[in-house]
């Protein structure tokens, strides 16, 4: 179990340079390029069935590299995902996370990020 860590730690530290994740979010980083437009406005809610949480990130790269990134890190962290070119799903444990991208600006896009109780 020690290997998987510390394969686990070596992987994460080569896809995610900077370690730092949105809080009350289970493990999802902040990309480089990305920045949360509100971190005081993002929404943490705990249930008897989980956290549910939501914040906005806005992104330098267009939607369909900012639905790529996320892919390949949220995949490093364990995460189970299936993507579309501006929409990206994935399960892990009992969270189900949901980013959706919207573009904002000619250069920048908007990501809606939820993670919610995963009832499947």
């Amino acid at each position: 179990m020690s290997k998987l860590r510390y394969s686990f730690f070596f992987l994460s530290s080569l896809i995610l340079p900077q370690e730092t994740f949105l809080e009350g979010f289970p493990d999802v980083p902040i990309l480089e390029g990305m920045v949360e437009i509100h971190p005081e406005g993002r929404f943490v809610f705990d249930t008897p069935s989980g956290t549910i949480a939501e914040t906005i990130m806005i992104s330098d790269y267009d939607e369909a590299e900012a639905i790529k990134r996320y892919s390949v890190n949220l995949i490093a962290l364990g995460w189970n995902c299936t993507q579309s070119n501006i929409k990206l799903l994935c399960t892990r444990d009992q969270h189900r996370l949901i980013l959706d991208t919207k573009k904002s600006t000619e250069k920048k896009t908007l990501i809606n990020i939820r993670v919610e109780p995963n009832k499947e």
